[in-house]
């Protein structure tokens, strides 16, 4: 009897429990190759949890802490600046005006300011410049300050303050207007003169005495007479002044182009100016000849000098 291989049809076939069995021993094996290395090692999947993969955030430090934060940028100076003036003043007549500055911002700042004037003659002057250091809200006020012109005309004034690149102005304007007087009244410029005037007095011939004893006779001829004024001149400064020159003093016939004075005679002297020494006067007797039918009220004295004195000049009306 000879034994034969199976075919495959004629293979028994596996039973229910032994698929199975044999199913669960390739799925052990499987897992257990899983679990170990080629070293045949734990794995570090099961020796060592998996990192987290997003770290935690680490909040940035503090720099305001440790006085390292960026300083804040400096806030710009902010000032405001104003000039008070009169609305009005006289040709030769001091007045006063005010100047004030402020800081409007919020830091403390150094402020440079000052005040220019533009006078009626169209010349530019700074009058003051200054500088102080100002806490916010505080204010730099500079008041009675003195000022005068000697001709009639508009005053213009520009006020400033600047602090870094910050520049503040502010205008104002000052009316100059001539000043006048009646006869018989003095005027007093801010140059430390005082200027008193008499009654103007009518005469055909007029007569005085020269320092050498010479009489000196003035007439007025025919169809004429004469304007006689005498005038006074002291010096009220603490400094010694010279007097303006005699040929300044202009008559006005009915406010026509005047004419100087004809002779001056003054105490023994016909000088046409004197230096003062503080407290002392000059008089003179300013002689004009005009015609017959003039009246006093057709009059007016005038003074429009203003380079005899180095710090200015001054003009004035009688009549």
């Amino acid at each position: 009897m000879h034994d034969s291989t199976p075919t495959t049809e004629n293979r028994p076939e596996p039973s229910r429990r032994q698929w199975l069995t044999g199913a669960s021993t390739v799925v052990s094996l499987s897992l257990a190759g899983c679990l170990f290395t080629d070293e045949g090692s734990p794995s570090a999947t099961d020796s060592q949890p998996e990192p987290d993969a997003t770290p935690p955030s680490t909040p940035p430090p503090d720099e305001s802490a440790n006085g390292t934060s960026e300083p804040a940028e400096p806030s710009q100076p902010s000032l405001d600046v104003d000039v008070v003036a009169p609305e009005t003043v006289e040709t030769g007549i001091e007045d006063v005006y005010t100047l004030s500055v402020t800081n409007t911002g919020d830091t403390a700042t150094t402020v440079t300011y000052g005040v220019d004037v533009r006078r009626p003659q169209m010349v530019f002057q700074t009058l003051v410049t200054e500088e102080v250091t100002l806490e916010p809200d505080e204010t730099q006020t500079d008041s009675s300050r003195e000022f005068a012109n000697w001709e009639a005309g508009p005053l213009l004034w520009t006020a400033w303050a600047t602090a870094g690149d910050t520049r503040s102005t502010t205008t104002a304007s000052t009316t100059v207007e001539r000043s006048s007087r009646s006869w018989g009244s003095t005027y007093q410029p801010f140059t430390g003169h005082a200027f008193s005037i008499g009654v103007p007095t009518f005469t055909d011939s007029y007569t005085g005495t020269r320092a050498d004893g010479a009489s000196v006779t003035v007439s007025s001829g025919t169809g004429a007479q004469l304007v006689v004024v005498s005038l006074q001149v002291r010096n009220t400064a603490s400094s010694q002044r010279r007097t303006p020159r005699t040929d300044g003093f202009h008559l006005r016939v009915n406010n026509r182009s005047g004419k100087p004075p004809h002779e001056s005679v003054g105490e023994g002297t016909t000088r046409s100016w004197v230096d003062l020494a503080p407290g002392d006067s000059e008089r003179w007797t300013l002689i004009y000849k005009i015609a017959a039918d003039v009246s006093r009220d057709d009059l007016t004295l005038v003074h429009t000098g203003a380079g005899y004195h180095t710090s200015g000049g001054w003009q004035v009306y009688w009549r």
